[in-house]
């Protein structure tokens, strides 16, 4: 498969999951006293308005719409920077972590606040914060493969 089939590939799977976000945090927004417990007491749907930032951390909702903007710039500037050099690992990191910053980044602009849903145990989450995440451990997982390689 070429280059630029995969990477379309790569930007329809994880727009449907932006999509599916957007969806369902909408459908929260609109029906907040829904609860849906999946696994009791450990997996749950519900909303929650989460004005801090990972772990419920509180920071200065300037401080966050700045740091993110400044976080997608950099981000955007990277991957264009790499872009010769870049594999299709890259390309879907960035598409996942881009996608799901710019979701969380739509709330807060909208909502001044994110909009969370998935309660798993202690912590309330959302699919953005998990592209986020996924993406971030693509990057980790690949530098530290890298690593182990140049030590051979």
């Amino acid at each position: 498969m070429n280059k630029k089939i995969q990477q379309i590939t790569v930007v329809i799977i994880v727009g449907f999951f932006f999509i599916f976000d957007r969806i369902l945090k909408n459908f929260f927004l609109v029906n907040q006293s829904l609860k849906k417990d999946i696994y009791e007491n450990f997996l749950s749907f519900k909303f929650f308005k989460n004005q801090g930032i990972a772990f419920g951390i509180q920071v200065p909702f300037s401080l966050i719409i700045i740091v993110t903007f400044l976080s997608l710039i950099i981000l955007s500037l990277w991957f264009f920077y790499k872009k010769e050099k870049q594999n299709l690992l890259d390309f879907c990191a960035f598409i996942t972590i881009f996608l799901g910053a710019f979701s969380n980044l739509i709330d807060r602009l909208m909502l001044n606040f994110t909009i969370d849903y998935l309660h798993i145990f202690i912590s309330v989450i959302n699919i953005a914060d998990i592209m986020i995440v996924f993406g971030i451990l693509i990057l980790f997982l690949k530098e530290l493969k890298l690593a182990k390689n140049k030590t051979l």
